[in-house]
């Protein structure tokens, strides 16, 4: 598949693959696969699928400069690792190679092994957008989103209020700590259960 990208046929786009989906969710070119112990799997039909694979952004022409993301991948491991050494509940993640790309597999944090790793379970979740009742257009709170204060009302409503508020204002500051400004309410899910809204 990444020799594929490669050779510029667009991702997931694979000969005699027509089911496979290649939709995820977001502005950088990814997609989801399957991993059955140490093997990558297309996922076929209905198949869950246990990881996102992330590109490298390349580079962003703007009018008058050029924001380079060729080392997106290094640089979001990296900022995940930092983050799980501060106490943040981040998914695992490994970098993923050919010779000429780097790629970086992130574990889905929906999905659940059971039945003695048998049978693998899609958990409900939704973004902030979903959670109030938004359009994606309304993601960033300059466009009319949410801000911080509606979230941590939101959060009220956890089965982990406090914990969940505590965890989402230790995020905020990690996200200013790095310099990450493109955090918004489509960055942000939540695990439904029916013991509350959000978990």
């Amino acid at each position: 598949m990444l020799t594929a990208y490669q050779s510029d046929i667009p991702l997931g786009m694979i000969t005699g693959q027509d089911d496979f989906r290649i939709s995820v969710a977001g502005a950088q070119e990814k997609t989801a696969l399957l991993r059955m112990g140490e093997q990558w799997c297309i996922p076929q039909g209905a198949t869950p699928t246990t990881h996102i694979i992330k590109l490298p952004i390349g580079e962003i022409k703007q009018p008058n400069a050029t924001l380079d993301l060729r080392e997106s991948v290094d640089n979001e491991y990296l900022c995940l690792a930092l983050a799980r050494e501060l106490g943040l509940a981040v998914p695992e993640a490994e970098i993923i190679a050919t010779p000429r790309i780097r790629a970086l597999a992130v574990t889905r944090f929906d999905r659940r092994w059971a039945q003695k790793g048998r049978v693998l379970l899609r958990l409900p979740q939704e973004d902030l957008c979903q959670a109030f009742g938004l359009p994606s257009a309304m993601k960033y709170e300059s466009d009319g989103g949410p801000g911080i204060a509606a979230i941590m009302t939101f959060l009220l409503g956890s089965s982990e209020a406090l914990k969940d508020r505590y965890d989402f204002m230790k995020f905020m500051v990690f996200q200013w700590l790095t310099g990450a400004t493109d955090g918004h309410a489509k960055t942000s899910q939540f695990i439904c259960c029916p013991a509350a809204a959000t978990a």
